[in-house]
């Protein structure tokens, strides 16, 4: 850690969280711990952003490739509902370095 944080000198790290993020952090550590996930549609957006936040580059690249694969269709068979996910319908590519260009 950077010895120029503050929570360098500290014992204990809290961690904040969105609430979409807290409802998947259980299954982002089980990724950490055994390179396995399981994703959908409603968890896929909270865990790239997971990804995304703590670098973790294997599983952003994951979560990406599931979305390009799937979003789209299930945007086109009305699948994709709620408040979070309706931002899914846009279909965006993303390259490798995590830039979104539509």
């Amino acid at each position: 850690m950077n010895p120029n944080w503050s929570e360098s000198r500290e014992s204990r790290v809290q961690l904040y969280e969105t609430p979409s993020g807290e409802a998947v952090f259980e299954d982002f550590l089980r990724y950490m711990y055994t390179g396995k996930i399981l994703l959908d549609f409603a968890t896929v957006i909270p865990l790239v952003s997971l990804a995304d936040k703590y670098d973790v580059r294997d599983l952003l690249r994951i979560g990406l490739d599931f979305m390009e694969r799937n979003v789209s269709t299930a945007c086109l068979k009305n699948r994709v509902r709620g408040t979070e996910e309706v931002h899914l319908c846009p279909v965006y590519y993303y390259n490798t370095s995590s830039s979104r260009v539509r």
